[in-house]
């Protein structure tokens, strides 16, 4: 009897281990505590770009998305140009869109498109933009080589570009290549990231966002730029929400609490991942907590 009395205090404390157990540093308790109530997703598919234009923020999944900058969520899907968008950039008066026929199309109202001629550059692989105050937008064609976009003028040679994922801040210039994240002038570096698919600048964090094959990852940096050669999790309850799943595109907006907002896009593959694919955002002071959009 003595013997079954032991075997069975053993089992329920074996039982409440496994209840109070920790994963990812959260107790049972705290990660039901972080899980919020999922919005239903205005975006639902595989997110391939975010972008700044003017006042509105621009998505795709194939389709094309907008909203006001400073809205929390109010997503709407409107017309883009033919066929279906694998890629957006922008700079201060046009607005690209790469279709997966690798035609390039421009805009200065998101409204009417216009082609823009590429003929002389051969086939497209991606467009992108540096993410500046005053971005400037680039071609890499499939021949490795860059070009400069100006509307729907032709686009013009590049040759001080060395990779297609590039971010420009008041600090210096930031470029992703073969896993890392380095800094121009001194600024440092950040390893071992994964593939690095995308990066964005937060004002209020004082960090670099990178989109990688490994997940979303806050790089902070000091006062003069430099990054500090690790990273941190995102703000929020990130561990409850997007983990450790593929982040592509992300972006920042806003200069504090108040108006600032970060988004990430996600990809898991698998039937029983279908609610993680999409859009996320987190508000900060406005609603802090990442949720879908």
């Amino acid at each position: 009897m003595k013997r079954k009395y032991i075997v069975t205090l053993l089992l329920i404390a074996a039982a409440t281990t496994s209840f109070f157990g920790c994963k990812n540093g959260l107790t049972m308790f705290e990660q039901i505590d972080q899980e919020t109530k999922l919005e239903d997703a205005v975006i639902t598919g595989v997110v391939n770009s975010l972008v700044k234009f003017n006042s509105k923020l621009y998505a795709s999944d194939g389709n094309l998305y907008t909203k006001n900058e400073n809205d929390v969520r109010k997503w709407s899907k409107i017309s883009g140009p033919a066929g279906t968008i694998v890629k957006l950039a922008a700079d201060s008066t046009n607005l690209y869109a790469l279709n997966e026929d690798k035609v390039l199309y421009t805009s200065t109202n998101a409204d009417s498109w216009t082609q823009v001629d590429t003929t002389s550059m051969g086939t497209i692989q991606t467009i992108f933009w540096d993410g500046a105050s005053a971005p400037t937008t680039y071609v890499k064609a499939t021949s490795g080589s860059f070009y400069k976009l100006a509307g729907s003028t032709t686009p013009t040679a590049a040759n001080d570009i060395i990779s297609d994922v590039l971010l420009k801040t008041d600090k210096g210039t930031y470029t992703a290549k073969d896993g890392a994240i380095t800094g121009s002038n001194n600024l440092g570096s950040v390893p071992d990231l994964g593939t690095v698919w995308s990066l964005t600048h937060s004002q209020v964090d004082n960090a670099i966002y990178a989109g990688t094959s490994k997940g979303l990852k806050k790089l902070p940096l000091d006062e003069a730029g430099k990054l500090s050669g690790k990273s941190q999790d995102p703000p929020g309850n990130w561990g409850a929400t997007i983990k450790e799943y593929e982040a592509y595109a992300v972006l920042a907006t806003g200069t504090d609490s108040s108006d600032s907002a970060l988004y990430s896009s996600t990809i898991a593959t698998g039937s029983a991942n279908a609610k993680v694919n999409g859009l996320w955002g987190y508000y900060y002071s406005r609603r802090d907590n990442w949720n879908r959009e």
